[in-house]
């Protein structure tokens, strides 16, 4: 199993992104917790994995989970396609932090950390077929070109 993870945090909150990749399965598990937002914290996702090169993979949602609660499948017109999602290796690269951005000055006084490296990128297939409306567009804003670095255990 390989395990990859990105998060970001600051005085008002913290998210994460976490996949663990074997070769058949991954799971992936998000954590969200925000001051002043009313959602779930944290979702577990599991996809049937499908490597299609040594640095690139299909990975095809199977089960979701959203505070421990299923969440149902997408049916109907929302259930177009298969809920999937492409990752690619990269090497190992620094993440990109625009120099404007609060971020800068915050993590400068201590007030924010963040992924600063990353080497997989996970990037959501056709997101016109993913369900509008919660929990979809929280786990597809998480989800699409996150950044990830190779936890180093």
């Amino acid at each position: 199993m390989q395990r990859f993870d990105s998060f970001l945090a600051t005085g008002s909150g913290s998210g994460s992104v976490e996949l663990d990749l074997d070769d058949d399965t991954a799971t992936v598990r998000l954590r969200s917790r925000w001051m002043g937002v009313d959602r779930p914290e944290r979702f577990e996702l599991r996809f049937v994995h499908r490597a299609r090169a040594g640095h690139h993979g299909v990975l095809e949602l199977t089960t979701a989970t959203a505070d421990g609660v299923p969440v149902p499948p997408p049916t109907g017109d929302e259930a177009q396609l298969p809920l999937v999602v492409e990752y690619l290796r990269v090497p190992s690269t620094s993440v990109y932090l625009h120099p404007q951005s609060v971020l800068t000055d915050m993590g400068a006084l201590g007030y924010a950390e963040w992924t600063q490296r990353f080497d997989l990128v996970l990037l959501v297939v056709e997101d016109y077929a993913w369900p509008e409306g919660e929990p979809w567009t929280q786990v597809r804003e998480a989800l699409d070109k996150a950044k990830l670095e190779t936890t180093r255990d």
